[in-house]
């Protein structure tokens, strides 16, 4: 396991082999084996597995664990529980979705 200068790990497990990227913040999130975690990203109330998040994403308050996925620079992913719950989407060249109820 790897955490790069400046980064904040609070209130969280991680279980190697990973790695987290300089000035990025875990807190009170899981991080799984397998997974690379970028420079400046955030992941708070979260759970992450055999994941790459790259520089600058976001990923807060999900109910499921993410795992085998790749999220791209600057991505943000939250989740809501105001009404209505709708999903909004801005996706790049061949994206791939999969929601599961």
């Amino acid at each position: 396991m790897r955490v790069a200068k400046g980064a904040i790990v609070e209130k969280s497990t991680i279980r190697g082999p990973a790695i987290i990227g300089e000035n990025t913040k875990i807190l009170r999130a899981y991080i799984g084996p397998f997974s690379s975690i970028g420079d400046n990203v955030v992941i708070e109330n979260s759970e992450v597995e055999c994941s790459v998040i790259m520089d600058g994403a976001t990923v807060c308050n999900l109910e499921k664990r993410i795992d085998r996925s790749i999220l791209g620079r600057n991505v943000v992913i939250n989740q809501i529980s105001e009404s209505p719950r709708t999903h909004k989407f801005i996706l790049g060249d061949q994206s791939y979705v999969q929601i599961m109820k």
